[in-house]
C-alpha cells in the first residue's frame, strides 16, 4: 500500500514538473504557424502543344491539320495561357526521340526558360517508349515544367507518382511492339513464299505495274561495272570512269563512290536471285536496325525476278574481291579509334588502315588504289597519335584563353539568336493553310469544278511555296541549335578531367572529343574538334616513314 502511494506522488510530481518547463519554455518561445502559399489558379502559363502524325499519306496529313488547329484555338482560348509555339513533327517515328527534331527543339525550348506547360494528345502521340517517356517527364519535373496528356487525362504537374503514366506509356509501347512484330511476321512469310517485293529497288531494275522489271540503261552500266572490275580496275577508277562519261547513279547525280561500287559486285540481285533479311530490326525496344550475322534465318529465294548477269560473272567479280582482300589487308581484331575518322584534305577520300611490315599506316584509298589519283601518301599510326597528344597538351594548357571565351561568346551569340527569331509557329501556320488549299484544289478536281490543268498549275505553285517554307523552317532550326554551346561544355569537361598530362595516346579522349581528322597535307593534320574547333598539327618530317 505505502509503495502505491509512493509512486502516485512520484507520478504527479514529474507531471507538475513537465508543465512548469513546458510553460517556461513558452513563455521564451512564442510559435506561429505560416500557412502554405497557395498558387494561384489564374497564374499566367507559358503554354506550347506538342503533335505528331506518323506518316505522310493524305489521311495523316489531315490529322497533322487537324491537330494544330485544335491546340491552336485551345491554347488562345485559355486567358490565362501564353501560346508559345506548337512544335509538330512530320512523318517521324514515335519509338525514338532523337529521330524528332521539332520534339527536340522543344525540350530544349524548356531548358532556356520558355515554357511551363506542353499540352499533347496523348502519351502515344507524345512517344511509344516508355523509358524515354518517364526520364523525359522526370526531367521536365525537374524544371518546373508540367505535360497535360488529354486523352489519359494526365497533368504531370498534379500528379504525386509515375504508376499511371508508367501504365498509359507501357500500353503505348505496346502497341507499337505489336503492330512492328505483325509487320515483320508479314514480311517473313511473304520473304519465305518468296513474294515479298520491297519498296526500294537496287541500281538497274524499277517496279512497273508491281512487277520488278530491269531499266535497260541502268543494266548497261551495271555490266559495265562487272567488266571493268573482272578486267583488272579498281573500285575507284570504275567509279572515276562512271564520273567522267557523267553516267548518274541511283540518286540522279554523278558522284560514285568506291562503296557503291562495291556494294554492286556483292548485291546478288544481279543474278535475278534475292537473299533476305542481310539486314534486322531488333525485337528490343527501342527498335534498331543490324547487319545479320547470323541472329535471324535469312531467305535465299532463286529467279524472284530478271537477271543482269550471269551467276558466273557475279561469282567471278566476287572470287577477285575476296582474294584482293585476303592479299592486301589483314583482320583487325578491335575497332581502331582512327577507323572512318581521317579525311584525305586533297580528294576527300577517307582514309583506310593497312599494315605493311607489321607497322599500321593509314592511307589514303584513292592513293591506295592507284598512286597517280592522289599525292597523299601514306602515315605511321604513331605519327597520328603523337599529333593528338600534343594537342591534348596545349587544349589542357591553355583552356583558359581559348575554350572559356569561347563558350561566353556562344552562350552570347545563342542569347542573342533567340531574342530577334523568327515564330516558326508563324512558318507552321503558313504551312496549314497550304495543305487546306491542296485538299480544297482535290475535292474541286474530283467534282470536275475545275480544269486539269489548272488543278496542276496551282498544285505545283502550292507545292512550290510549301517547298519553300519547309526549307526556310529547317534553316531556323539549324540556326537554332546550340550543339556547338553544348558540345564546348562537354569538350571543358573532358579537358578539365584530365589529371596527368602524359606520352600515351588516350583512346577514350580521342573517341569523345575529335570529330575527323583532315590530311590537309603530307606533314599537316587539321583536328576538328566535336564543337567545331579546328587545330593543326604538323607531323614530325624528322621520323615520318616514307609512303
Amino acid at each position: 500500500m505505502e509503495m502505491n502511494v509512493i509512486t502516485q506522488s512520484q507520478e504527479k510530481i514529474s507531471t507538475v514538473e513537465n508543465f512548469s518547463s513546458s510553460a517556461r519554455f513558452n513563455e521564451a518561445f512564442s510559435c506561429r504557424v505560416i500557412k502554405p502559399i497557395l498558387e494561384k489558379e489564374d497564374a499566367i502559363e507559358q503554354v506550347c502543344a506538342y503533335c505528331r502524325v506518323s506518316s505522310d499519306s493524305a489521311d495523316q496529313q489531315n490529322s497533322f491539320l487537324a491537330q494544330l488547329e485544335y491546340f491552336t484555338n485551345l491554347i488562345e482560348q485559355k486567358p490565362n495561357w501564353d501560346f508559345v509555339d506548337i512544335y509538330a513533327d512530320e512523318g517521324i517515328t514515335g519509338s525514338e526521340i532523337r529521330k524528332r527534331n521539332e520534339f527536340l527543339r522543344m525540350i530544349r525550348d524548356c531548358r532556356k526558360g520558355k515554357i511551363t506547360l506542353i499540352v499533347t494528345k496523348s502519351i502515344a502521340r507524345f512517344a511509344r517508349n516508355m523509358v524515354e517517356t518517364l526520364q523525359t517527364v522526370r526531367e521536365l519535373k525537374t524544371l518546373g515544367i508540367a505535360v497535360h496528356f488529354e486523352q489519359e487525362g494526365i497533368n504531370t504537374k498534379k500528379m504525386t507518382d509515375e504508376i499511371m503514366l508508367g501504365f498509359f506509356a507501357q500500353q503505348a509501347e505496346a502497341e507499337i511492339r505489336n503492330l512492328s512484330k505483325n509487320i515483320r511476321r508479314s514480311y517473313r512469310e511473304r520473304m519465305s513464299g518468296g513474294t515479298f517485293i520491297p519498296t526500294t529497288q537496287p541500281f538497274g531494275y524499277r517496279i512497273q505495274d508491281g512487277i520488278i522489271t530491269i531499266d535497260k540503261e541502268q543494266a548497261k552500266v551495271v555490266r559495265k561495272i562487272f567488266q571493268l572490275y573482272i578486267e583488272g580496275k579498281s573500285l575507284r577508277a570504275i567509279a572515276k570512269t562512271l564520273e567522267s562519261k557523267g553516267i548518274k547513279n541511283k540518286s540522279g547525280n554523278s558522284n560514285w563512290t568506291d562503296e557503291s561500287i562495291s556494294s554492286t559486285i556483292e548485291n546478288e540481285r544481279y543474278t535475278g536471285d534475292s537473299l533476305w533479311q542481310k539486314s534486322y530490326t531488333t525485337e528490343a525496344f527501342p527498335f534498331k536496325r543490324k547487319r545479320n550475322n547470323g541472329e535471324v534465318a535469312q531467305y535465299h529465294i532463286t529467279n524472284t525476278h530478271p537477271a543482269i548477269i550471269t551467276k558466273d560473272i557475279f561469282e567471278m567479280a566476287n572470287k577477285i574481291k575476296l582474294d584482293k582482300k585476303t592479299q592486301f589487308y589483314r583482320p583487325i581484331g578491335n575497332i581502331d579509334p582512327l577507323s572512318r575518322k581521317i579525311v584525305c584534305g586533297c580528294c576527300s577520300t577517307t582514309f583506310r588502315r593497312k599494315t605493311t611490315r607489321e607497322k599500321i599506316y593509314w592511307t589514303c584509298r584513292n592513293h591506295d588504289n592507284d598512286k597517280d589519283n592522289c599525292s597523299i601518301k601514306q602515315i605511321p599510326r604513331t605519327e597520328i597519335h603523337d599529333a593528338f597528344i600534343r594537342l591534348t597538351v596545349k587544349l589542357k594548357t591553355y583552356a583558359g584563353e581559348i575554350l572559356f571565351p569561347m563558350q561566353t561568346q556562344l552562350q552570347r551569340l545563342n542569347n542573342e539568336i533567340f531574342k530577334t527569331e523568327i515564330s516558326l509557329r508563324e512558318i507552321n501556320i503558313q504551312i496549314a493553310e497550304l495543305k487546306k488549299q491542296i485538299a480544297t484544289l482535290h475535292r474541286l478536281n474530283t467534282k470536275e469544278y475545275i480544269a486539269s490543268a489548272l488543278f496542276m498549275q496551282q498544285i505545283n505553285e502550292v507545292n512550290t511555296r510549301m517547298t519553300e517554307l519547309r526549307r526556310a523552317r529547317q534553316k531556323i532550326l539549324n540556326q537554332h541549335e546550340d550543339d556547338a554551346l553544348l558540345n564546348t561544355k562537354i569538350l571543358i569537361t573532358y579537358i578539365e578531367n584530365i589529371e596527368e598530362l602524359n606520352a600515351e595516346f588516350d583512346e577514350m579522349l580521342f573517341k569523345n572529343i575529335v570529330e575527323k581528322i583532315i590530311v590537309s597535307a603530307q606533314d599537316t593534320l587539321i583536328f576538328k574538334l566535336i564543337n567545331g574547333l579546328e587545330f593543326t598539327e604538323k607531323i614530325e618530317l624528322t621520323t615520318r616513314k616514307r609512303g
